[in-house]
C-alpha cells in the first residue's frame, strides 16, 4: 500500500507540477468524483526514456508506461505539421495519413479499449504533444480515394469531443469558476493598421528589431501584413450576438483603447490579430499581441500587448479566442511552448476557457468554425461538444475535409 500511494503522489505531482501540491488539495477520489461518466481524462508524461498514460474516470485508474522517448514523438509531429500548410506553388500538401496513424497507434491505442465508451475527452498534454491537435490523429492507415478527399477517413475528433488542460490543478481551478451570467456580450478585437505612406514597406521586416529596450518600434510593426479578412470574421460573430456586441477595429484596435476597456462585462472575447510568441523574439523574454502601433511609442503603448499586460486585463469571460495566432515554427517544425505564455496569461486575467489555433486558419474556415460552434452553443451550453459537432460538419464536406481547414482550433479548457 505504501508503494502504491508514493506512486500516485508521484504520478499527480506530475499532472499538476512540479511539486506535490495538488496531491496535498486534492485526493484522487476527488478527481474522480469530479469527472461525469461520459468522460476520461487522460494525461501524457514524458521522462527520459519513457512515456507515461495516466487515464482516469470516475470509476478506473490506470497508468501505462511506453517505452518511447520524446524526440520519437516529436518528429512524427514534424512530418505531420508538414503536411498542414501549402506546397511552394500554393497548393495544399496531402495530409500525411501514414504518420498520423503511427502517432495513433503509439499514444491512443494502448488506452483505446478504456475510452471507447465515452464521448469526451479532457486531455494534458505534455512536451511535444502540446504541439499537435488530437483530433486528426487517424486510427487506420487508410488511402483516400481522391487525392483531397478526407470524408470517410476515421479521424479521432469524430467520435470525441476534446478539451485541453495544462494540468490537473488547471482542470480543478477552472471547473470551479463560475460561468459569467451575464447575457450573452462578445467584444471583438482585430485587423490592426499598418501601413502609412510615409513608412517603406519594401524591405522586409526583421522580426529581432521590433522590441528594442523593452519598447515595441512602431516602424517595424508596420511592415507586417494586414489582416482584413479578421474584419469580417470578427463582424460575422458579433452578428450572432445582435446588439450585445462591440467590435474595436482597425484604428481603434489599439494598446490605450483595450486597456481602457471594462473587459469584465463581457462574456465572450474574440482576439484577431499576428502573435509574437516565445522565442521568435531575441530580444524580448516575453510573447505578446499585435496592434496598431501608436505614432510614437511608449512604455505603455508601444502596439504590442505583452503576457505581463495581458496578465493585468480584468476578465471575467467564458471564453477568449484567439484565432490568428499559432504555435508552428518558421519551419513548421513543433514549438510546443509557443502560445503558452499567452494562455497562461489570459487565464491569469480571468477567463475561464479559450480557442486557439495551431497554425494560421484560411479566413473561411474561421468564420465558419467560429460562428457555427456559437450557434450551437446557445442551445447546448457544452462548448467542446459545439466545437466538435461543427469540426464533423467540415470533415464530411469534400471541400473542407482536410485536416488543414478543421482542426486548427483547439479548446483549453471547457465551458458547461
Amino acid at each position: 500500500k505504501e508503494k502504491i500511494d508514493k506512486q500516485k503522489k508521484l504520478i499527480l505531482s506530475k499532472l499538476g507540477g512540479d511539486n506535490l501540491n495538488t496531491y496535498k488539495k486534492y485526493n484522487l477520489k476527488e478527481i474522480q468524483n469530479s469527472i461525469e461518466n461520459n468522460q476520461v481524462m487522460v494525461s501524457y508524461f514524458f521522462d527520459p526514456e519513457n512515456l507515461y498514460i495516466i487515464l482516469l474516470s470516475n470509476n478506473n485508474f490506470e497508468i501505462k508506461k511506453i517505452r518511447k522517448k520524446n524526440k520519437v514523438i516529436e518528429d512524427l509531429i514534424t512530418k505531420i505539421r508538414g503536411s498542414l500548410n501549402l506546397n511552394n506553388k500554393g497548393i495544399i500538401n496531402k495530409f500525411d495519413i501514414s504518420n498520423s496513424n503511427k502517432l495513433y497507434n503509439l499514444i491512443i491505442e494502448p488506452i483505446e479499449n478504456k475510452i471507447q465508451s465515452k464521448s469526451e475527452l479532457i486531455i494534458i498534454p505534455h512536451k511535444s504533444l502540446n504541439s499537435l491537435p488530437f483530433e486528426i490523429l487517424l486510427k487506420n492507415d487508410t488511402k483516400n480515394k481522391a487525392k483531397f478527399d478526407y470524408t470517410n477517413l476515421n479521424w479521432f475528433g469524430k467520435k470525441f469531443a476534446i478539451s485541453y488542460y495544462p494540468s490537473i490543478y488547471s482542470y480543478f481551478e477552472l471547473k470551479s469558476l463560475p460561468n459569467n451570467k451575464s447575457t450573452f456580450s462578445f467584444v471583438g478585437l482585430g485587423d490592426p493598421k499598418f501601413k502609412e505612406d510615409k513608412i517603406q514597406l519594401s524591405k522586409k521586416m526583421d522580426i529581432n528589431k521590433v522590441m528594442l529596450r523593452g519598447i515595441a518600434d512602431p516602424d517595424e510593426i508596420r511592415k507586417l501584413s494586414e489582416l482584413p479578412e479578421t474584419r469580417d470574421e470578427l463582424k460575422f460573430i458579433a452578428e450572432i450576438f445582435k446588439d450585445n456586441s462591440k467590435l474595436y477595429l482597425g484604428n481603434e484596435f489599439t494598446e490605450d483603447k483595450i486597456k481602457s476597456i471594462d473587459l469584465s462585462k463581457f462574456k465572450f472575447i474574440s482576439f484577431a490579430t499576428h502573435a509574437v510568441i516565445a522565442n521568435q523574439i531575441e530580444n524580448i523574454g516575453e510573447p505578446g499581441l499585435i496592434l496598431t502601433p501608436p505614432v510614437k511609442a511608449n512604455k505603455n503603448n508601444d502596439g504590442i500587448l505583452t503576457v505581463s499586460e495581458i496578465e493585468r486585463l480584468n476578465l471575467n469571460s467564458d471564453i477568449v479566442i484567439l484565432s490568428a495566432c499559432n504555435t508552428a515554427s518558421e519551419d513548421g517544425s513543433p514549438n510546443a511552448n509557443g502560445l503558452s505564455g499567452l494562455t497562461s496569461a489570459f487565464f491569469q486575467a480571468g477567463t475561464k476557457s479559450m480557442l486557439v489555433t495551431h497554425w494560421d486558419v484560411e479566413t473561411n474556415s474561421a468564420v465558419y468554425l467560429t460562428t457555427k460552434t456559437f450557434e450551437k452553443l446557445k442551445n447546448m451550453k457544452n462548448l467542446s461538444i459545439a466545437l466538435q459537432k461543427t469540426k464533423n460538419e467540415m470533415m464530411d464536406n469534400i471541400e473542407t475535409s482536410h485536416p488543414l481547414f478543421w482542426a486548427p482550433f483547439v479548446l483549453i479548457g471547457n465551458l458547461t
